[in-house]
């Protein structure tokens, strides 16, 4: 029945009810007897009556059908098939409810999608309050050293002046020596000419000495003639002598006859013996002469020497004053050329110190702009702060949302609530929109998909669950904090699926992750392989770069550890944690290499950390100096690896971005209790494995894709 139905039915009764009342009331005028009209009036009321039950009952019966129909969907279950005597407006329910279960879907689908966008965006918009942060500080440094700048510039400005004044005594000190240069080399030059005068006298003298000495020579010789002669006198003075006395003793024999002759031989022999008395006086003179001329011949010797040297030092004198004379005019040269040099410096000055003037007004108008900057900046990282807020608003709502609307939607066979950490890129990112993916293959799951940024925000999402009674979970732990909450769902009934990260407790249904172990087993391998081959010998100093504070990475570390152990030469010099965040592992990786220079090589336990360790190795120059060993499976990685890039990475262990979606798969199964056939190891009841591959340069080509997302 529709409402035209109900709406008939009424103006019906209302006819009946006319034609009831209408007899009665007339039958009082015309009916005498009290009893025949109490019983029309009994008989009409009672018809009346009987009319208006069967009308309202007729009407009132698709209504209570209605209220039934409308609890059921406030209580949230959409599924029913309400028809019969509601005709349309059976339909027209039908047909609401119809709606209401696909605007329940489409609710659903997109409260999945904020939640997700939401927690993407937070994450997203804290990158960009670190970046803010890190502009901010960078801002203010640029603030503090174009203050400091200014500061410097003044003192510069001032240190300008003071050289200027500086320059200027310079100048002037300058300008007084190349005046006395001038002077110097005026009087030098009279000096040479006294000199040249000297020069030309001792010359003189030289030879005035050198003709005095021939002269006395000349004499000595004429003396030595004169002896000569003097001797021949003296020889005929003795033979004179002889003879005379010869005479006299021929006069004596002559007697008388010899007297006159006699008297003659005495006076020749008185003659003779004077000459000879006078030759020897004049050789006496002639050799005292001779003597006094030879003396006069040594001194005239030593004079003509001490002339020579003398006329040797004058010549000497004249040389080395006229290189004096060189030299001061050449000084004086270079003293105009410096008093030049020094103007054009203080000119030069002058221009600097202006320009210094406008650097300085310059980085004041600068300084003012950066703080306006930085103002600026802060402004925004306070708007970023605020977003950041209304984000996680938005995302608790989302979730509030999803979670609330999922009451009403009980089409669905099974109820999985499913806890992954937030992502956007890297290797999480894949491992979130492969998951997600997944979920949407499962119709008949109900699926309450939930991202955290950290750990407490995943224990609310634990608590949602659990409130919300779902059949199972799958969680990707932050870190072992949440234990305590997987304990409690396990102990309800609902089953857990621990995903990659292993927890320290028994109390779970089931862990499925990739082979850690083998993950840092195989990455010792290539380092113990690639140090063979280079070396020889199997030694090396190596930083490690750890994911978190979980199972997972200290089953990766046992498994590098094991292996390195076997190798006494290979040293791990540092091992810190770097939150699989890519840019911690950059600032830890930095400081690290910086305090262990001679490390050669970085163990990275994840992808999206050796993207930081490669800007914190290209940061300090040591891309041929330190190499990386990885694992995950990024293509980021396997570019660098396929392309030879610095600092190079020697390998990088698969590990599967698509078992989250494995993880949903292996649920569905589960919860169907159907076979447990997949992509999977199994290990035992509890523990099932997702294999890894070393991917060297060797291989790159065979899991290198351009093309991927991740």
């Amino acid at each position: 029945m529709d409402l035209k139905g109900l709406q008939s039915k009424f103006y019906i009764a209302i006819i009946l009810s006319f034609f009831i009342f209408v007899p009665m009331v007339l039958s009082a005028f015309y009916v005498e007897s009290l009893a025949i009209l109490i019983g029309i009036l009994f008989f009409g009321s009672a018809l009346f009556f009987i009319v208006l039950y069967m009308t309202l009952k007729s009407m009132l019966k698709p209504m209570i059908q209605m209220e039934k129909a409308t609890n059921e969907v406030a209580s949230g279950n959409l599924s029913f098939d309400e028809s019969g005597e509601m005709g349309e407006l059976s339909q027209s329910f039908d047909q609401m409810v119809s709606s209401i279960h696909q605007l329940i879907q489409k609710t659903n689908g997109l409260s999945d999608e904020v939640t997700i966008s939401s927690d993407e965006l937070s994450l997203v918009i804290k990158e960009i309050r670190d970046i803010s942060d890190r502009v901010t500080d960078s801002i203010r440094q640029i603030s503090n050293g174009s203050i400091s700048q200014t500061e410097q510039a003044k003192e510069s400005l001032g240190a300008m002046v003071n050289l200027q004044e500086t320059i200027s005594e310079v100048s002037e000190k300058v300008l007084n020596l190349s005046n006395v240069a001038s002077n110097a080399s005026e009087e030098a030059e009279d000096g040479k000419g006294y000199i040249d005068q000297n020069i030309d006298q001792m010359a003189m003298i030289n030879e005035s000495v050198h003709k005095l000495a021939k002269f006395i020579e000349k004499l000595n010789s004429q003396t030595s003639e004169i002896d000569n002669i003097i001797e021949v006198i003296t020889n005929i003075s003795k033979q004179t002598n002889l003879l005379a006395l010869n005479a006299s003793i021929e006069a004596a024999r002559a007697g008388d006859h010899g007297k006159g002759f006699m008297v003659v031989a005495d006076e020749v022999k008185k003659l003779a013996d004077e000459s000879e008395q006078s030759a020897n006086q004049i050789s006496s003179i002639i050799h005292e002469v001779n003597e006094n001329a030879l003396q006069a011949v040594d001194y005239t010797k030593v004079l003509t020497a001490e002339t020579d040297k003398g006329t040797s030092v004058a010549n000497d004198t004249s040389k080395k004053l006229l290189n004096i004379i060189d030299s001061i005019q050449h000084i004086s040269s270079e003293f105009n050329t410096l008093y030049e040099l020094s103007n054009t410096i203080s000119n030069h000055s002058t221009n600097v110190s202006e320009l210094m003037n406008q650097t300085i007004q310059i980085s004041e108008e600068n300084t003012i702009e950066v703080e306006t900057v930085a103002a600026s900046s802060e402004e925004n990282l306070a708007s970023m702060e605020q977003m950041q807020e209304m984000s996680d608003r938005l995302n608790r709502h989302a979730k509030d949302l999803r979670l609330y609307v999922s009451q009403f939607d009980r089409t669905k066979q099974f109820k999985l609530g499913l806890s992954l950490p937030t992502a956007y890129h890297g290797w999480m990112g894949a491992l979130v929109e492969t998951t997600k993916k997944e979920t949407l293959k499962h119709e008949h799951m109900d699926t309450l998909f939930l991202t955290s940024k950290n750990a407490s925000e995943q224990h609310r999402d634990m608590r949602e669950f659990l409130d919300a009674d779902v059949d199972a979970v799958v969680i990707l732990p932050h870190d072992d904090s949440v234990t305590p909450l997987v304990e409690e769902a396990y102990s309800k009934g609902i089953d857990v699926l621990i995903l990659d990260r292993d927890l320290n407790t028994s109390k779970y249904t089931v862990y499925l992750g990739g082979d850690n172990e083998e993950t840092g087993r195989g990455s010792a391998e290539v380092l113990v392989d690639t140090l063979k081959q280079e070396k020889g010998e199997v030694n090396g100093r190596i930083i490690e770069i750890k994911g978190v504070q979980a199972p997972i990475s200290d089953i990766r570390r046992k498994g590098f550890i094991n292996m390195i152990e076997k190798y006494p030469g290979i040293e791990l010099v540092a091992s810190e944690f770097g939150d699989f965040d890519r840019e911690k592992a950059y600032k830890v990786t930095k400081r690290l290499l910086k305090e262990h220079h001679d490390a050669e090589f970085v163990y990275s336990h994840d992808d999206d950390m050796t993207m930081g360790i490669v800007r914190a190795i290209r940061d300090l120059g040591k891309e041929n100096e330190v190499r990386i060993l990885s694992c995950a499976g990024m293509k980021d990685v396997y570019k660098m690896i396929k392309n030879h890039e610095r600092p190079k990475i020697l390998v990088s262990v698969t590990y599967s971005p698509t078992m989250g979606a494995t993880a949903v798969d292996f649920m569905t199964k589960y919860l169907e209790k159907k076979e447990l056939v997949g992509n999977w190891t199994k290990i035992d009841d509890k523990k099932y494995i997702i294999p890894g591959i070393k991917v060297t340069e060797r291989n790159i080509e065979k899991h290198y894709d351009p093309n991927a997302k991740w």
